[in-house]
């Protein structure tokens, strides 16, 4: 695979001048600041033949094995200040993608005053913890944000607008950060087959956190509305389903029914609500510890779901190990399909209920693509080797339920307990 080699090179290279301080503070007189990160990752994964190891839905299916694709990437991003109240920034980040989308952050800051900060362009969303920092692995504890809580979520970018207002009083810091906007992602398709549009139609939600002596706690709400891309081929599936669900076929019928309510369901406008609460300690002492749970609330069972995950970490010197457990589950979970080949023959022809019958499987596994449902043990040791450099090795155990596999597979309902290696590298400069 050329990318791996590619993003290996490239992130070799920048290490060493981060660790060898050749990036220092250039044009720091003119305002000018450029910074990087990047990790070089390795993942052995243990699974059954087919099953693959996916850390976000913009990422390929893969078929497991020792990869380098899974956590590795490359940033860079630049701030250019106007003064002391206008700045901007763009970060550009070189990972592996069902499609290139480097531009992770655009967007101009204004301060009008020292307590509130607007900000117009490309963001993050504030949805969860690590919105602001997912793509840099130096930043947080472990090899990968939890995979269960945050692998099914499909939203990433935000193009919009917000605003950021902080307080100081009783020896606590307050920050209340309202956002809105839209955004576009494109995803992987349950049979590995073909990409899939998600659109963020409208995206708005507020955070509301608390610092004080190392303890940070944070509470949030969005709404988000959203559709998948609408194509010819979706188009024609639905009129195919609509004439299978009028047929005297009782069984089938009614599963072809179902399946045209929930890829209607998709194409059009859904709204989901995100309510999540999230708390970090660490003090600089020996103790650090993160807490996060979330709820997607929707009238649509198929895109609702509830995530969550807890991890405890100990520093021994440089050196700091650490336990997670965590738990996802998302979507209405993997139904059985009956055999319409068999069913449609007496009355369409052999030909014909061959392929009717492969394409509503197809769009069987298509609209049930995105069920999750997992839990999941993990340890490792993150080793702080330079003030710009971490080592980290972690082994993660999952149990993935036969309902809610297909974020692992190309849409087969099969469970297993997946076992996961990684050893990453991780650096800013």
């Amino acid at each position: 695979m050329r990318f791996p080699f590619l993003l290996a090179g490239l992130t070799i290279g920048c290490a060493l001048l981060a660790l060898t301080h050749a990036t220092a503070h250039a044009q720091a007189d003119t305002g000018l600041h450029i910074h990087g990160f990047g990790t070089v990752g390795v993942t052995a994964i243990n699974a059954p033949d087919d099953w693959g190891m996916r850390r976000s839905h913009k990422q390929r299916r893969n078929d497991g094995g020792l990869r380098m694709d899974v956590d590795s990437r490359l940033g860079l991003q630049a701030n250019y200040a106007l003064g002391d109240e206008v700045e901007m920034v763009g970060q550009a980040v070189l990972q592996p993608q069902v499609q290139v989308q480097p531009v992770e952050l655009a967007f101009v800051a204004w301060r009008p005053r020292p307590d509130l900060t607007l900000r117009l362009g490309r963001t993050n969303n504030d949805v969860v913890l690590l919105s602001e920092s997912r793509n840099i692995g130096f930043s947080y504890l472990w090899v990968r944000p939890n995979h269960d809580a945050y692998g099914p979520l499909p939203i990433y970018l935000l193009d919009g607008i917000d605003a950021t207002w902080q307080h100081q009083g009783g020896g606590a810091h307050w920050k209340v950060h309202a956002f809105a906007g839209r955004g576009s992602t494109t995803v992987d398709g349950a049979t590995g087959q073909r990409s899939q549009r998600y659109d963020i139609q409208r995206l708005a939600g507020l955070t509301v956190s608390r610092d004080q002596g190392g303890l940070h706690l944070r509470g949030t709400v969005a709404a988000v509305r959203a559709a998948l891309g609408r194509t010819a081929v979706a188009t024609r599936a639905l009129q195919t389903l609509g004439q299978v669900a009028a047929l005297p076929l009782p069984t089938v019928a009614a599963e072809a029914a179902e399946l045209r309510e929930v890829l209607g369901g998709l194409l059009d406008s859904r709204r989901v609500t995100y309510v999540g609460a999230g708390l970090a300690f660490d003090d600089g002492g020996p103790w650090i510890a993160t807490v996060e749970v979330m709820r997607a609330l929707s009238e649509e069972r198929y895109i609702s779901g509830r995530f969550g995950y807890a991890s405890l970490g100990r520093r021994i010197g440089p050196v700091t190990v650490y336990g997670t457990a965590g738990v996802g589950r998302f979507g209405t979970g993997w139904q059985t399909l009956s055999d319409w080949t068999e069913a449609l023959a007496p009355l369409a022809g052999p030909e014909v209920a061959s392929a009717v019958g492969n394409a509503g499987a197809v769009v069987h596994r298509e609209v049930h693509g995105g069920a999750t449902h997992q839990h999941s043990v993990s340890v490792g040791l993150r080793w702080d080797l330079h003030p710009r450099a971490a080592l980290k090795l972690q082994l993660d155990r999952f149990s993935v339920e036969r309902t809610g596999s297909l974020f692992w597979t190309t849409g087969e309902a099969r469970s297993a307990r997946p076992v996961v290696g990684s050893v990453v590298l991780d650096f800013i400069f």
